[in-house]
């Protein structure tokens, strides 16, 4: 929650100043102004850092555009310089990161730049849409905002820059109805974090570092509760994303759809952090295995996208433990819908409405199992799978 506190001394000022007294025609470039002074809250040198890369994507995205013939090339270039940058820093402040796994070697410490998983992927968005001819370069000042607008800067959504630029013109005039959407939003958020998201949490972990002493069901109890707890931290901050960004006139996607009730694997990730999964199965998945994927392709892809989107959070063990966890089941999942292609038995039996519930509740304890891997070290995790099943 600490980092709550500056989101929130940053957003009441700025609300205030944005609507009654800043002109209209000022607005976005007053908003980039709110975003560099939040971020340099947390560190001068990220601000500088960030507009360092601004300022490299947008020159790149005007030769992209201006360039046809060197288009792809510059873009490969940029994506690796990005994609690079956010790895490096990845790999410096995981706890554990891959390299001391495999080495047993102390990594250079370094601190993670807050914000940059989001940054760099709104980057790759842009220019990726300027290659594909699906965008005109904006001005720098809307590029700049659009990376950086500080009411999702900390845990998204990753807006897409068409939809970000198509409010502005509806939100020059205050609307009452708007903000006190936002207001409400705000404060659902805070409640999920504070009363729930963090309390089923807390509860959890001492149960998963000493689960000897406890009985099978209270784990099992526990396992799911830390599921729970995970979904309410990251919606409350979803939520009050889309509820500043609501009082500033913004209209921003919604990132969860009821993940924990939908009935496989499939439709799961398609409802649990939506924008990053459209992104991944726009600029990853597609890229990578096509749109007329052959079988093995198309199975490597899936497991390629649930892997990297579980290692985009951090690069440790346990983390990709779960990127193949999650990621394997996706692809048996796949492989139990050709199954069913082939035998009308077995499609209509899994058909049947009352295996619904059945589908949601094992949906659910897949899910849940999996995340004990990020939480405690991989010798608690497999003191969990022995006390459990043994």
């Amino acid at each position: 929650m600490d980092k709550i506190i500056p989101y929130f001394i940053a957003a009441a000022l700025s609300i205030l100043a944005y609507w009654l007294f800043i002109p209209a025609k000022h607005r976005r470039l007053f908003l980039l102004f709110c975003s560099l002074l939040f971020v340099s809250t947390y560190s001068i040198l990220y601000a500088l850092y960030f507009l360092f890369n601004c300022l490299v994507i947008f020159y790149s995205g005007l030769a992209i555009n201006r360039q046809p013939g060197f288009g792809k090339k510059i873009l490969r270039c940029v994506i690796v310089w990005l994609l690079g940058n956010l790895i490096f820093f990845k790999i410096c402040t995981s706890q554990r990161s891959l390299w001391e796994a495999l080495s047993g070697r102390e990594f250079i410490s370094i601190l993670f730049p807050v914000g940059l998983s989001y940054i760099v992927f709104r980057m790759v968005h842009y220019l990726v849409e300027i290659h594909r001819k699906n965008i005109q370069p904006v001005a720098f000042t809307d590029f700049a905002n659009y990376v950086l607008f500080f009411p999702t800067f900390l845990a998204g959504p990753i807006e897409k820059i068409q939809n970000f630029y198509q409010q502005p013109e509806d939100a020059v005039e205050f609307n009452n109805q708007k903000f006190n959407y936002g207001l409400f939003r705000i404060i659902i958020g805070v409640l999920k974090k504070a009363f729930i998201a963090d309390t089923l949490i807390r509860l959890s972990m001492p149960v998963f570092l000493s689960c000897g002493l406890f009985p099978k069901a209270t784990v099992i109890f526990c396992i799911y509760a830390l599921a729970f707890g995970v979904f309410f931290d990251f919606a409350a901050y979803t939520d009050i994303a889309i509820g500043v960004s609501a009082l500033f006139g913004y209209s921003i996607m919604e990132n969860f759809n009821k993940p924990y009730l939908q009935k496989n694997v499939a439709l799961f990730w398609r409802s649990w952090h939506i924008s990053l999964y459209c992104w991944l199965r726009d600029y990853l998945f597609f890229s990578f295995a096509g749109t007329q994927a052959s079988i093995f392709k198309l199975y490597a892809g899936i497991l390629l996208t649930l892997l990297a989107s579980i290692l985009w959070h951090s690069l440790t063990p346990g983390f990709f433990i779960l990127g193949l966890y999650y990621g394997l089941g996706l692809v048996i999942w796949q492989l139990f819908q050709k199954l069913k292609q082939r035998s009308l038995r077995i499609k209509c039996f899994f058909s049947q409405r009352w295996l619904d519930p059945l589908a949601v509740f094992l949906t659910i304890s897949f899910i849940s199992f999996g995340l004990v891997f990020i939480f405690v070290d991989i010798a608690y995790s497999i003191d969990i799978i022995k006390h459990l099943f043994t």
